[in-house]
C-alpha cells in the first residue's frame, strides 16, 4: 500500500470494503505494530467485511488505543466527525455551558385538581401519651384464642 492509498483511506474510513485493502492494512501493521491509525482503519475494514477476525482484531486494537472511547465512536458510528472530536480535546469547542439558551414559562391550562389528602380540622393522633395509651388499650381488643386473652388478664391482675 503506498501513502496516497493509505491517506484516501484515512480522509474516507467508509471506504475500506474490499479485502485487498484490509490485507494491505495488515502489512503495514506488521512493520509498523503501534502505528494506531493503521490499526483502526484496520478494525473498520474488518467491521465493513463481518470478518471472522474481527473480535480477536478489536481486542487487540483496543490494547493499542490511547483512548478507547474515539475508537468506539469511529467503529460505530456511520460519519466520523474527526475534527470534531479533536476540537473537543483540545477545548477549542463549546460547551453546553457557553452555548445560550432561550427559555420559556409553560403556564398550565388546567384547573387544580383535588388533593389526594384533603384538608382537615381534626388533629393527628395520638398526641400524648395518654392519648397512645387510650389507642392501645388491650381491653379493647380480643384475641381469637380464649386461652391468651387469660393469660393476658392473669397477667393485668399481678
Amino acid at each position: 500500500m503506498n501513502v496516497q492509498d493509505f491517506t484516501y483511506l484515512l480522509q474516507n474510513p467508509d471506504e475500506v470494503v474490499s479485502p485487498v485493502q484490509t490485507n494491505q492494512l495488515e502489512d503495514v501493521l506488521a512493520e509498523y505494530p503501534y502505528f494506531q491509525a493503521a490499526r483502526a482503519m484496520h478494525l473498520k475494514g474488518l467491521k465493513n467485511l463481518n470478518s471472522f477476525k474481527y473480535n480477536n482484531a478489536l481486542k487487540l486494537t483496543a490494547a493499542y488505543t490511547a483512548d478507547r472511547d474515539i475508537l468506539f465512536d469511529f467503529i460505530t458510528s456511520i460519519d466520523f466527525l474527526q475534527n470534531t472530536i479533536a476540537d473537543s480535546i483540545l477545548g477549542k469547542s463549546t460547551t453546553l455551558n457557553d452555548t445560550p439558551t432561550i427559555s420559556e414559562e409553560i403556564v398550565s391550562e388546567f384547573k387544580k385538581e383535588s388533593a389526594l389528602i384533603e384538608e382537615s380540622d381534626d388533629e393527628p393522633l395520638p398526641r400524648t401519651v395518654k392519648d397512645a395509651d387510650n389507642i392501645l388499650d388491650p381491653s379493647l381488643f380480643s384475641s381469637k384464642d380464649p386461652k391468651i386473652d387469660k393469660s393476658i388478664s392473669e397477667n393485668k391482675k399481678s
